[in-house]
């Protein structure tokens, strides 16, 4: 007999505009690839999606409650050795009736391990990968309502590599984050 055990981590959650509790899991579901629920007030809870492989794997990032009132969110990419699979990384929208939209899919060459999302005062999302981009060193993206997806800054080690924390809105409208080894600042222009 052959037991599997499946560690399911529920991420942070955020409070939707409908005053319900949102948030991701990184396993669980009917893939085992993750999911996306809701729990209202009253406790209910219910899973809105179950990620396939095809529209993303594992979520580990807090979903991003959105002006529209949707929520956004990402999941890594993933190579796993054993068994044989890979999941593309993703940025999508999902909204409270379960509705789920990809609006990006990863190439490879714009990165790899989507960090979590933070709403510009521009509106658009931006967030960071910690690989990717043609030095493999990680990048700054921005993702603006319809899925037009731009690489904002490639680290090429020399300013920083691999960023590994959220970014953050200043109220100059900046945005700061951090690589292993900087601190850096990205004004409203896109200069670093």
């Amino acid at each position: 007999m052959i037991l599997t055990i499946y560690l399911v981590t529920l991420n942070t959650m955020v409070l939707g505009s409908d005053g319900a509790l949102y948030g991701t899991t990184s396993g669980g579901g009917s893939f085992s690839l993750g999911t996306v629920l809701r729990i209202d007030s009253l406790g209910n809870f219910t899973t809105l999606h179950e990620f396939s492989g095809s529209d993303g794997a594992y979520p580990r990032a807090p979903l991003v409650l959105g002006s529209d009132g949707a929520l956004y969110g990402v999941t890594p990419a993933v190579n796993l050795a054993y068994p044989p699979f890979s999941y593309v990384g993703t940025v999508f929208r999902i909204d409270g009736a379960g509705t789920l939209t990809t609006l990006h899919s990863s190439s490879g060459n714009d990165g790899f391990f989507f960090g979590p999302l933070v709403q510009g005062s521009d509106g658009a999302l931006y967030g960071t990968t910690s690989s990717g981009g043609p030095a493999h060193q990680g990048t700054v993206f921005r993702i603006d309502g319809t899925g037009t997806f731009t690489t904002v800054h490639l680290f090429n080690g020399a300013d920083g590599a691999h960023p590994t924390a959220p970014l953050i809105l200043a109220n100059d409208g900046a945005l700061y984050g951090r690589t292993l080894d900087t601190i850096f600042r990205i004004d409203r222009s896109g200069i670093f």
